[in-house]
Formats: structure tokens, C-alpha cells, sequence
């Protein structure tokens, strides 16, 4: 029975002790934003998410060098708890305050592709795992909800987005992420089936090495580029990039495997570790479907 894993107070204590640390970090970053950047000159919190009127938002990373770091923790944490509930276990209060503080946190990160990936990772265990049918048919409906009123609200905000994304004939620059997306699916034909080799796109080895790769495709006419921005930012367009379709292809399968394991160990035998496993999966693969779909800065800052 899940309440029997050996590993669970430990990995709580952990993690509780991790956003207990880093709450006042958050709330100093907020309330005093630019005494927090000449603290922390270093981290890649500056903002480079903006609003359509061009304004920088506060994206909070607390001890973390980078919100998304953050957010990751805080979804793991959420997960954590939020998988031990679903095995009809009661929560003690701190792990009430702890997924409470949790929740808090990555709403603050400002983290699109964390965020989305913890609401589907929570869908995809109680669907597929808990097979609580009418509870996740709400648990679509709501955030389906969220979003229509999004776009009638933020209507400049995604008008925006889908040019950026390539989806609109009047796009002329498309964001960064998306680029190295679409540029990645590009190698992947050009170089089936192995991709362009490892070390030569979305990597630190690219960089360092100076790839042809990039300069194949015409990077060196983006700035962002030439900044170093974004290039080791993304994981599913250095995977399609580097390994092509047979790696794309055995990462996938590897993938499903998992998922399948640990689904049905956390169905036959209500073990909360597999739920967990299988929760941490879908976050940790799932979290940069999203990562194209921020509100980047497309033209140079400068």
C-alpha cells in the first residue's frame, strides 16, 4: 500500500525543507525585485517574459537559478503529495501547508510549460491510473474553461503568440524556442534517419564547438543567437535534432515503457511510489511541450 513506501517521509521532509527555504527568498524577490537582481547578479531570472505592451513581468526563482528550475520542484512537491491523497490517505496539516506554499510558489514562477505540464500530469493519473472518469473530465473542462476566457481577455496576448508560433501568414520572426523547434524537425529530415550527430545542436558541446549545424540553418542571423540566448533551452528539439528519428523513435518507446510499468504497479498493487514515478514521468517529458508557447521577446533588446 502506498502508505507503506519506506522513502515517502524522506522525500517529503526533503522537499519540504527545500520550498520552506526558498518561501522567503520568493518573497523578497517580489517585494524588493531590484535589490534581489544586484543580490543574485548571476541568475537567469531577469525577465524575458513580457506582456504585448512590451513590460518585463517578475518571473521568481528564489534560491533557484532559474524559475523553471523552481517550478519543476514545486510541481514534483504538488505531485508528491497530491498522488499519496489519491490513494484515499488522509494529508497531515504540514503536508496541507507544504502543497499550500507549493501551489503558491509555481503560480509565481510564471512558468508556462511547468505549470502545464503539472495540471496534465495530475489529469493523466487520476484518468489513467485512478480511472475516476467524471472527476477528470472536470479536471479538462475547467482548465479548458480557464483558457476561453483567457483568450477573450488576453486576446492581443495570444493574437501575438500565434505569430511568434508560426500560425499566422503575417508571422515575420518566430520566438526562439519555436525556432530551434522547427529548425530540429528540419535536421530531422535532412539528416534521417541518425539527426546531425550528438554534440551538434541544442547542447552546451554545440556551443562550445561552434556547430556547422547552426550555421547550415542560418542562425547566425538571429540574435538571440549570437547572445547565446535559448540554445540550451529546449530538450525535445536537441533530441529530434542530434539523434533524429531512430533515437526520437527508442526514447519514445523507452518512454512508453515506463509509463506502462509503473501504471500498472500503481493500479494492481495501490503502490504510491509507481503512481509517483509515473507522475514525475510525464512531468519531467511533458514540461517542454509548453516551452514554445511563451511570450518571448523576438527582437533584440538592445
Amino acid at each position: 500500500m502506498g502508505s507503506g513506501w519506506v522513502n515517502y517521509n524522506t522525500i517529503f521532509r526533503t522537499m519540504s525543507i527545500v520550498m520552506l527555504v526558498n518561501l522567503p527568498f520568493v518573497i523578497f524577490q517580489l517585494a524588493f525585485p531590484n535589490v534581489y537582481d544586484s543580490v543574485f547578479p548571476e541568475g537567469n531570472h531577469k525577465a524575458l517574459f513580457y506582456s504585448s505592451s512590451g513590460d518585463g513581468y517578475v518571473r521568481v526563482s528564489g534560491i533557484f537559478w532559474h524559475p523553471g528550475t523552481m517550478a519543476t520542484m514545486c510541481a514534483l512537491t504538488i505531485g508528491l503529495i497530491v498522488t499519496k491523497k489519491h490513494y484515499n490517505l488522509s494529508l497531515s496539516l504540514q503536508e496541507k501547508i507544504i502543497l499550500t506554499i507549493s501551489v503558491v510558489q509555481i503560480l509565481f514562477t510564471l512558468s508556462r510549460g511547468e505549470i502545464g505540464a503539472l495540471l496534465f500530469s495530475l489529469f493523466m493519473v487520476k484518468f489513467l491510473i485512478r480511472r475516476d472518469f467524471i472527476t477528470s473530465f472536470v479536471y479538462f473542462i475547467i482548465p479548458s474553461i480557464m483558457v476561453f476566457i483567457s483568450l477573450l481577455v488576453f486576446n492581443e496576448f495570444f493574437e501575438m503568440m500565434i505569430v511568434e508560433l508560426g500560425l499566422s501568414s503575417t508571422a515575420t520572426e518566430l520566438a526562439p524556442r519555436a525556432q530551434l523547434l522547427i529548425t530540429s524537425l528540419e535536421i530531422l529530415k535532412d539528416f534521417f534517419p541518425l539527426g546531425s550527430g550528438l554534440g551538434t545542436y541544442g547542447g552546451q558541446s554545440s556551443i562550445v564547438f561552434d556547430s556547422a549545424v547552426y550555421w547550415k540553418y542560418g542562425f547566425s542571423d538571429f540574435w538571440w543567437y549570437e547572445e547565446g540566448f535559448y540554445l540550451k533551452d529546449t530538450f525535445w528539439p536537441k533530441v529530434l535534432g542530434e539523434s533524429g528519428f531512430a533515437g526520437a523513435l527508442s526514447l519514445f518507446v523507452f518512454i512508453i515503457s515506463i509509463i506502462k510499468i509503473t501504471k500498472n504497479n500503481a493500479i494492481l498493487y495501490l503502490d504510491h511510489s509507481s503512481c509517483f514515478a509515473f507522475f514525475a514521468l510525464f512531468i519531467v517529458t511533458g514540461k517542454q511541450i509548453g516551452r514554445a508557447s511563451c511570450r518571448e521577446r523576438v527582437s533584440s533588446p538592445v
